[in-house]
């Protein structure tokens, strides 16, 4: 509690007795209460809170459809770069150095290591944007639906990142590479996670308002 208490119950604590306080005065006095604008620690912890305590709801058909669509497409690339790593396939590339050169921007390629460990967070992510739809259990509603979010947000970064790296030429990657982050790697993450979003829109919205 030494670290818990400053850092996590101490905000929430005071938070809920302002917020308390705001709605007895609303209520007893009949004041005009203005809403209460809480820290931005209070607002990340409850919205944390929310998304790792929120009971499983239905997902409606279209939505898990997107949902399936966007982890079918993660677990492809996963298996992708699982292949990679095995040594199976140098595609998009003729050899070892153009797939470096167009998948990486480099002329070195990662290790075996490194792409198995690629594959294996590519595939989490394609399991926790599948089971969130899908299952009744809370806590791995819970869990799912919160790894869902993150998956979103990490896909969103990655392509928003990767258009203005590769659009403002700052770093030193390849030609090759520059094109296809450009045209097809960047977009592709946007729209992946802009589906994962969607596919837990209204899970998202009621955690909000909780």
């Amino acid at each position: 509690m030494k670290i818990g208490w400053p850092l996590i119950v101490r905000p929430l604590h005071d938070a809920l007795v302002e917020d308390g306080l705001d709605n007895a005065t609303r209520e007893l006095d009949g004041d005009v209460v203005t809403k209460r604008r809480h820290s931005t620690r209070v607002r990340a912890l409850r919205r944390g809170i929310s998304l790792l305590t929120r009971a499983p709801s239905p997902t409606p058909p279209a939505q898990r459809v997107a949902g399936d669509a966007a982890a079918a497409v993660l677990l492809g690339i996963g298996v992708l770069h699982a292949a990679w790593g095995a040594g199976l396939t140098t595609w998009p590339g003729t050899d070892a150095r153009t797939l470096a050169e167009k998948v990486v921007g480099d002329s070195t390629f990662p290790s075996a290591a490194a792409c198995y460990v690629v594959a294996g967070l590519l595939s989490a992510a394609a399991g926790l944007v599948a089971v969130r739809s899908r299952t009744t259990d809370q806590k791995k509603f819970a869990v799912s639906h919160a790894g869902t979010m993150i998956v979103s947000s990490v896909l969103t970064l990655r392509g928003g990142l990767g258009l203005v790296v590769s659009s403002l030429g700052v770093s030193n990657e390849t030609a090759s590479f520059r094109r296809s982050n450009l045209l097809f790697y960047s977009p592709l993450c946007l729209a992946i996670g802009a589906l994962v979003r969607w596919s837990a829109r209204d899970s998202e919205r009621d955690s909000v308002r909780a």
